[in-house]
């Protein structure tokens, strides 16, 4: 931070300074004025009594001076009592001065007032600092003792002289910190603290990549009387159940399938958008094919009043059950399957674009589609999706308040998905709550902390859900390593949207400059005084001045050197105190040599925030791991010597009309072709290739590509538009010997 060039000269310009003075000048003349007419007076007057003039009077006052004994008063011309004494009669002369005094005075009084006057003007600037004693007007305070409170729950602003003040605003806000800045000890942990203690209490759901908040809060929660739920990918038997179809399901059971195929919609596009793909056709396919599958499903099991095997599991084994082993003309049971559908059904209508393909085309679809959900045949995850045990809505019209944690994996991102999809039914679930409530709003506001957000895929709708939630009861909090973070995830305009909707950006520490230039202009500037000292440096004679500049309230270099505790934030939606007066919300620089740096939490919290404890201690329990998989899948019935697709009927040709003959024998035969892998490949060569597609995919497509036995997969898997790449280093190794 820059040093502020003290102007304490400026108290020569104040008012008061400037009314003393010209009270203290006037006297002074004042005093002067009537001692000369005093003596003026004096001297005349003498000289009228010895009628023999001015210089005969002096001549006799001498004298008589001189011969005046020690024991009388020296009789003098010069008293001081003229000082104070006005010479009525000469009162022209008084006007005289005084105007001419006026004017002397009163000219070197503006000049004081332009010499010594701010010259801050605001001309290069205006912004500025909040100071504590604003703050103290604008914040809620809480103590440090972790008892409970009257009042909201709110984000941690700054700490002050043994209190917490905190930021009750419905508002969402964004948080730039990186890798060990202290955003969870400094802002995530105050944060739940708060939250916990407040007499208003709100739900919480918290994205816990390490799962540590779960293990140093869970106890602390049940204390104050939350209900402590867990979506624990981290270690999945000690989840709760959590199944992705769970509201396609209720709608479809409903009769509402319009609303089951825009839930579906929504899932599949979570689980195959990709922003950066040239050729968006291949995800738009595997969107429509999952689409089919699970609106399929839908139907078979409420044929059978079968729901709970409404499943990912199910529709992923329905597509590897038949998908498989096309004929000769390169249809599968898959096809047959939707073939045999009504044509009004609605799978058979979300599979068109899938039927419409070629053969070839198809096979790649399918193979895009499973590689996907191969996650979802994984026993763990399997079971995880099997069953559903959580209500979206008991966050709001739970008997408790909820903290729901969400546990993930920063090992492993395959599936990173299911927390996407399920924040997104989450918020889509108390959204739709909150609209069909008398008061348009949740009965109980619910807290999103979402640590890491850059790591999780996009989350679908969170910029809609953030802008028409805050009202509604639904508070977002995006804590994120580096804007660019959010930018890869969302894209450029969605993430511009999702900051501008949080109204309190808080800055930690970063290792982007990018992030440091972007919030150090939005702190604006502010104008300062700039000295100036002329002169040959050897000598003692300067010349010195002082001019207004401009400058941002801090640089981005110095944002980067903030030391720990220290944070700037940024607090546009801030508009009224505590007292309901309008502010201006100036931003806020919580300052270690202040005294107003954050506490982090071994400084308060330690005593109740630190459990040095184990997943199995926590007391998690699971009753989806006793699910039997097999009870999951659906017997499919196909008929492949029905219909192949219905062919346009062709106008009946006249009789007479000729017909061109050919025979069979000349049609050329089409022969379904599978060559073994190790007819082609040696075991390095194929080791080689494995590696590529490791190094460039995610775990579950490779698992796809390890499940290939034949050539013909492996060049139709590496044919995809993204794995284009991969083809073009090992296409030598693939065209050999025809392959």
């Amino acid at each position: 931070m820059y040093k502020e060039y003290k102007q304490w000269k400026q108290v020569f310009a104040h008012p008061l300074f400037l009314l003393g003075y010209a009270i203290v000048a006037f006297t002074i003349v004042t005093g002067g004025l009537n001692f000369l007419l005093g003596i003026t007076e004096n001297l005349l007057q003498g000289s009228q009594s010895t009628g023999g003039g001015l210089g005969s009077y002096l001549e006799q006052t001498a004298t008589n001076s001189l011969q005046e004994t020690t024991t009388s008063p020296p009789s003098s011309i010069f008293q001081t009592s003229y000082l104070w004494t006005f010479q009525g009669q000469w009162w022209q002369i008084y006007l005289l001065v005084y105007v001419i005094a006026g004017f002397f005075i009163g000219r070197k009084m503006y000049v004081k007032r332009m010499s010594f006057r701010n010259i801050l003007l605001g001309l290069k600037g205006t912004m500025r600092w909040t100071t504590i004693d604003e703050i103290k007007k604008e914040y809620h305070r809480i103590p440090t003792d972790h008892s409970p409170y009257i009042g909201q729950a709110g984000i941690p602003i700054l700490h002050y002289d043994g209190f917490i003040y905190i930021d009750v605003n419905k508002t969402n806000a964004l948080i730039d910190a990186s890798t060990q800045s202290g955003k969870t000890e400094t802002f995530t942990y105050p944060f739940l603290d708060s939250i916990m203690r407040a007499s208003v209490q709100d739900s919480v759901v918290i994205l816990d990549v390490k799962g540590n908040i779960l293990k140093n809060t869970k106890e602390e929660f049940e204390k104050f009387g939350w209900l402590v739920r867990v979506f624990n990918l981290l270690d999945i038997p000690l989840s709760f159940g959590y199944n992705p179809l769970e509201l396609i399901k209720k709608a479809y059971w409903k009769g509402d399938v319009s609303k089951a195929q825009t839930l579906a919609q929504t899932l599949s596009f979570s689980y195959y958008n990709n922003e950066e793909a040239k050729d968006p056709l291949w995800q738009k396919a595997s969107m429509a094919l999952l689409n089919a599958l699970i609106l399929a499903v839908c139907a078979e099991c409420k044929k059978a009043n079968t729901p709970e095997k409404v499943t990912l599991f199910t529709c992923t084994m329905m597509l590897m059950q038949l998908a498989r082993n096309p004929n000769e003309e390169g249809y599968t049971k898959l096809d047959y399957y939707f073939m045999g559908l009504p044509d009004m059904d609605p799978a058979k209508r979300a599979f068109a674009t899938i039927e419409f393909s070629k053969s070839v085309t198809r096979s790649s679809i399918y193979t895009g589609t499973i590689s996907e959900l191969q996650k979802y045949l994984l026993d763990d995850v399997a079971k995880l999706t099997g069953q559903n045990d959580f209500d979206f809505e008991e966050l709001a019209e739970g008997e408790k308040p909820i903290a729901l944690f969400i546990l993930m994996k920063d090992w492993d991102d395959s599936l990173n998905d299911l927390v996407a999809s399920f924040l997104s039914q989450e918020s889509a679930v108390l959204s739709e709550l909150a609209v069909r409530s008398k008061k348009s709003k949740l009965s109980r506001k619910v807290h999103h902390i979402l640590e890491e957000v850059g790591n999780v895929p996009e989350i679908p709708g969170l910029p809609r859900y953030m802008g028409v939630g805050l009202e509604r009861g639904l508070l977002y909090y995006l804590i994120v390593q580096s804007v660019d973070k959010l930018k890869t995830v969302y894209g450029e305009d969605k993430a511009k949207d999702m900051m501008y909707l949080c109204g309190n950006w808080i800055y930690i520490m970063t290792e982007s400059e990018d992030d440091a230039k972007l919030f150090s202009e939005k702190l604006g500037s502010a104008s300062v005084i700039a000295p100036n000292r002329n002169g040959d440096p050897m000598s003692d004679d300067k010349s010195y001045g002082e001019q207004e500049d401009g400058r941002v309230l801090m640089m981005p270099e110095e944002l980067t050197k903030l030391v720990e505790g220290e944070r700037v934030i940024l607090r546009t939606k801030k508009r009224r105190d505590l007292k309901n007066r309008k502010v201006k919300p100036f931003p806020i620089y919580a300052c270690d040599a202040n005294g107003t740096a954050m506490l982090h939490r071994y400084e308060y919290l330690l005593d109740y925030f630190d459990k040095e404890i184990t997943f199995d201690e926590l007391g998690l329990e699971s009753t989806h791991q006793n699910i039997d998989l097999a009870s999951l899948l659906l017997p499919f019935v196909t008929e492949e010597e029905g219909k192949a697709p219905e062919q346009v009927p062709l106008k009946e040709v006249e009789e007479d009309k000729e017909r061109s003959e050919f025979v069979m024998t000349d049609v050329e035969a089409v022969l379904h072709t599978e060559t073994p892998i190790e007819d082609v490949l040696t075991e390095d060569q194929y080791t080689f290739i494995s590696n590529l597609v490791q190094e460039n995919t995610n775990n579950g497509t490779f698992q796809c590509f390890q499940s290939f036995e034949t050539m013909e997969e492996i060049i139709t898997f590496l044919e995809a538009p993204e794995r284009v790449p991969i083809y073009d280093q090992v296409s030598y190794l693939l065209e050999k010997e025809g392959a």
